[in-house]
């Protein structure tokens, strides 16, 4: 049941992007006056992604356009941003075959033209990142995994925090697609301490990208619950910047993590709240989304019967999917659920209007999972020879993208299937390849518990390191203190002890002027940890606090300094008086 999740999971993504037609013609409004080449792309890239899979000719030749204005500048460095961002554009809708070839395309020619230039790292990273994703979603993780080492190694020369953070996540993701899920969450977690030490301007913004990467972890390896702790740190952050595409995007993914994780009610509550929201805010779109949640809760969980009479009632839904070229998707859905009423006549009608559209213009990668729904319905609704027929063909593309892990549950279903057929030969041949698949399934699952074992290890050494570097700055900072001080009160000695010696009085002013400042700048240097930890840092209640202490301390200082240096001096005047007084007498009686 969890094909139809993921196909709207994709269908949303798509289309959370597209708005209505005035957000366009603003944003070519902005183009117009927009005099900066960069800045000129970015806007193109963002019309493109309005008119999306509505408009398909539009969004190309819009990207075009924008190739076409970098060219006319014949900077290295626009000429590139170009071609990768159109490469971008297209690398979001690789679900569709056509597409991942012109992504493939246009970033092969940033690349190009990257190799050409000195400089440009942002660009060249960007570009090695970009084809490490498009090499991943072809299962050429080794491919992925030289265009990410390319990337690292550009980082560490720029010594950019923000860049090195997302080398790393982006090779975290290609360790985690190889599975090699403990070296990506140690990854994930070195970048996750870089963007915690940043100095970055957005330095927040690099932990919630970090946070979003742990939680896609967490999702890969069916850890939930911690995926969705993670995605509300990252809704909190976007709620709190006000960044309203996010907040609406966050939402949905944590519905999906908890229809993963079997929490529908949960599930259900969070799409609610999201078409609430979409509502106060006047955004239909978003409020799709949340139907569409709502939708994949009801077919993923125990109220399968509802998922047809929840269309009825919102055809919106299906006219979104429509709008965007996706309808088929949605009839897919619906096949799914006639499958499950036993509605086995409507099944057939869907299922036959869709499946030719996903092998002509599907990736090859999701045939897989397509065919496996379309087989049990065609096992269920009494076809078992014709869904051996594509539970076959799953298997050999699965062989041949290097995925024979995922072959278990087509090796069961063939077991069916052939039983039905009275292929007994057969059905026996596949019931061993499913034992040995359900073995290794087994064997996996230990070496996920095992995986979680080492993972809470990392965590708690991580946990350690931390706490030893806290206390190690601690007894240095305690060091510090000593040693100011022990400066201080060797100033104020070396204060008191000036006036038994014949020095100049401005040494002593001197002297008095330095040891008070020290004083008093260190009583405010101890009063600022104060401070903070009473005000969380808020300026405001920070400055208040400082200027009454100050207002307090300043004249204090002075009146100190002023009767203490007076002391001494008087004391110096008193004991020279003393000396002539005597030396005088003795004078007088000799």
């Amino acid at each position: 049941m969890k094909l139809l999740l993921s196909l709207l999971f994709t269908a949303i993504i798509i289309k959370s992007s597209a708005q209505k037609d005035t957000a366009i013609v603003s944003l070519e409004k902005t183009l117009l006056t927009t005099k900066n080449v960069s800045d000129k792309l970015d806007i193109i890239f963002k019309i493109a992604a309005k008119y999306n899979l509505e408009n398909p000719l539009a969004a190309e030749d819009i990207l075009k356009k924008g190739i076409f204005i970098a060219e006319e500048t014949r900077d290295r460095e626009m000429m590139i941003k170009a071609r990768r961002l159109a490469g971008s554009f297209y690398t979001q809708l690789i679900g569709l075959k056509e597409y991942y070839t012109k992504a493939i395309t246009y970033t092969n020619e940033a690349l190009a033209l990257c190799k050409k230039e000195k400089g440009l790292e942002t660009e060249k990273i960007a570009c090695n990142m970009q084809m490490a994703k498009l090499c991943r979603n072809t299962s050429d993780n080794a491919a992925a995994k030289k265009y990410n080492e390319i990337a690292l190694s550009i980082a560490e020369e720029t010594n950019n925090d923000s860049l090195m953070v997302i080398c790393k996540i982006s090779y975290g993701f290609t360790q985690l697609f190889t599975g090699d899920k403990l070296e990506s969450f140690k990854t994930f977690i070195a970048a996750q301490t870089i963007a915690e030490k940043s100095k970055h301007i957005n330095k927040k913004a690099l932990e919630v990208s970090v946070y979003n990467s742990l939680a896609e972890f967490y999702k890969r390896i069916e850890d939930y619950d911690k995926a969705i702790d993670y995605q509300y740190k990252s809704l909190n952050y976007y709620k709190k910047n006000n960044s309203i595409d996010e907040v609406f995007s966050m939402m949905y993914y944590i519905g999906s993590n908890y229809i993963a994780a079997k929490k529908y009610d949960a599930a259900k509550k969070i799409y609610e709240d999201e078409i609430m929201l979409a509502d106060s805010l006047k955004r239909p779109d978003n409020k799709i989304n949340g139907q569409i949640g709502i939708l994949n809760t009801l077919i993923s969980g125990p109220e399968k019967d509802k998922a047809i009479a929840y269309l009825k009632t919102h055809p919106e839904v299906k006219a979104n999917f429509e709008k965007s070229n996706l309808g088929y998707q949605m009839d897919f859905g619906t096949a799914q659920a006639f499958t499950i009423l036993k509605a086995y006549d409507s099944a057939k009608y869907y299922f036959q209007k869709t499946i030719p559209i996903y092998e002509n213009q599907g990736s090859t990668n999701i045939l897989p999972s397509i065919y496996l729904v379309y087989s049990k319905f065609l096992y269920e609704s009494g076809n078992a020879a014709k869904a051996i027929v594509y539970l076959k063909k799953s298997v050999a593309i699965n062989d041949s993208l290097k995925n024979t892990s995922d072959n278990k549950d087509f090796y069961e279903a063939l077991d069916s299937s052939y039983q039905k057929v009275g292929d007994y030969k057969n059905a026996f041949f596949y019931a061993g390849l499913f034992q040995k698949a359900k073995l290794e399934a087994d064997e996996k699952g230990k070496a996920k518990d095992i995986l979680s074992i080492e993972i809470d290890t990392e965590n708690k050494r991580k946990e350690r390191a931390e706490k030893e570097e806290v206390e190690a700055t601690r007894i240095k900072h305690n060091w510090q203190y000593m040693g100011i001080v022990f400066s201080i009160v060797t100033l104020f000695i070396l204060l008191a002890l000036i006036g038994i010696f014949n020095m100049p009085v401005k040494w002593i002013r001197a002297l008095g002027f330095i040891s008070f400042i020290f004083l008093f700048e260190f009583i405010i240097l101890i009063a600022d940890t104060w401070i903070h930890d009473i005000t969380h840092g808020e300026p405001w209640k920070v400055i208040l606090i400082k200027v009454g202490l100050i207002a307090i301390l300043l004249p204090l200082h002075h009146f100190l300094e002023e009767k203490v240096i007076h002391y001494i001096i008087h004391h110096k005047e008193k004991k020279a008086n003393k000396k002539l007084n005597t030396d005088t007498i003795i004078f007088a009686e000799s």
